[in-house]
């Protein structure tokens, strides 16, 4: 009998669960998102979409690394990613298993930065620019051979190359892993700056005639390029024009160019002050100061660089022996040999473009006024004219003076030296 009664309840709960099952079919499951793009390592930002099979779904992610629940962050279309994140996804329905979560990892990585030039071999100093293409970076860089990292010096202006150097860049991005390393190695030699010879001969100062010995000077007006290849720096207005005249300097850093110029190349400085000596390395702080110049000494038996006086520079202008007279330096066309303000476009100009004179020689009639060595009172003549000024000021006998410690955007120079041929 009780064996008879067990096999009775086992069947009633073999048919109520046969029943359950017909009556109460199981819960379906969610299908995983699927995240785009796939993981993986990109140089540019980017759009995620997600997506799921299931329709009907509400989908939840997070990028925080945390997994995705009912009261996480709302997907609701594509969104972009700028960093190095994690995407985490599931997708719920009521009444349905949540779905599994889809994980993607996505590392930005910036993209490496430019360097201009690139490298290679240069008579002066180069003016070197980077840039990046992903937007947004910091750009690091370093000349002592080191690793550029967060703490070396940010890229924002050119920099000054003026002996063989190694730099190195790298670009940073918050959030983004830091781009490849670029390096350019420009190697620096300094060659002796371009001059013609002059023959001795005689030019009239106004009340009589002045006897010139030979002297040789510049082709050209000294460039941006030649000026920071010496000195280490370029203090122009118009930055970043290697082939433009330097401005805005005094004559206090046309003396100075002049004798490292001269050390540079194994010449004799032309000029000392005071006791200190030659080398402006010796030369005390503040030593062109108002007064500085006074204590300036040029020796003109010297072979090496200086400024010409004002009677080898008129001497020059006006074509030395071979002169035709011009108005002008080179001609009566101020529009053929002078870059003045009505032609200008209030700037200056590569040295060399306009037409030459009878010597060869470029821009003595505007680009830049020119310091001379001699004195007006307590001021230096500036012979030649600007950009700035109209033609009747850069004539072959145009100038002005201006204190030896002033600086202006339209004030250059070139060299001069004694005796050689």
């Amino acid at each position: 009998m009780k064996t008879i009664t067990l096999l009775l309840i086992i069947t009633m709960v073999f048919l109520l669960s046969c029943e359950k099952k017909t009556t109460e079919p199981d819960i379906q499951k969610v299908a995983t998102p699927v995240v785009s793009p796939a993981s993986g390592s990109y140089t540019d930002e980017f759009q995620v979409t997600i997506t799921c099979e299931t329709q009907g779904v509400t989908i939840r992610y997070t990028t925080n690394g945390n997994d995705p629940t009912d009261s996480s962050s709302l997907y609701t279309g594509h969104f972009a990613i700028q960093g190095s994140t994690t995407i985490k996804a599931r997708a719920f329905k009521p009444g349905w298993n949540n779905s599994d979560i889809a994980v993607s990892q996505y590392t930005t990585i910036v993209k490496t930065p430019s360097i201009i030039p690139s490298g290679g071999s240069y008579t002066s100093a180069q003016f070197v620019t980077m840039d990046c293409a992903t937007t947004d970076v910091a750009i690091k860089y370093t000349i002592d051979g080191s690793e550029p990292n967060t703490y070396s010096t940010t890229y924002s202006n050119p920099v000054t190359i003026t002996s063989t150097t190694t730099l190195r860049a790298k670009a940073f991005r918050n959030g983004w892993t830091p781009s490849q390393t670029v390096a350019s190695r420009i190697t620096i030699g300094i060659s002796p700056s371009q001059t013609v010879p002059v023959d001795g001969g005689q030019v009239y100062d106004g009340t009589a005639y002045v006897t010139l010995s030979q002297f040789r000077i510049g082709t050209y007006e000294i460039t941006q390029s030649e000026y920071g290849s010496v000195m280490g720096s370029n203090p122009s207005h118009f930055v970043g024009y290697p082939n433009r005249p330097v401005e805005n300097v005094t004559w206090f850093n046309a003396i100075e160019f002049c004798n490292r110029r001269s050390i540079l190349e194994g010449l004799t400085p032309a000029y000392s002050y005071g006791t200190y000596g030659a080398d402006p390395d010796n030369w005390p702080s503040g030593w062109g100061d108002v007064y500085g110049d006074i204590h300036v000494v040029c020796n003109f038996m010297a072979n090496g660089y200086r400024l010409p006086t004002k009677f080898e520079w008129m001497f020059a202008a006006k074509g030395g022996n071979l002169s035709q007279n011009y108005t002008y330096s080179g001609s009566n066309d101020f529009y053929q040999v002078a870059w003045f303000w009505w032609n200008s476009d209030n700037r200056t100009h590569e040295v060399g473009t306009l037409s030459a004179n009878e010597l060869g020689i470029y821009d003595m009639s505007g680009n830049v006024s020119e310091w001379c060595w001699d004195l007006h009172g307590a001021y230096r003549y500036l012979y030649g004219g600007s950009y700035e000024d109209s033609y009747d000021n850069c004539t072959v006998e145009s100038w002005i003076s201006k204190a030896p410690y002033t600086r202006y955007f339209d004030r250059g120079f070139r060299v001069c030296r004694s005796g050689v041929r």
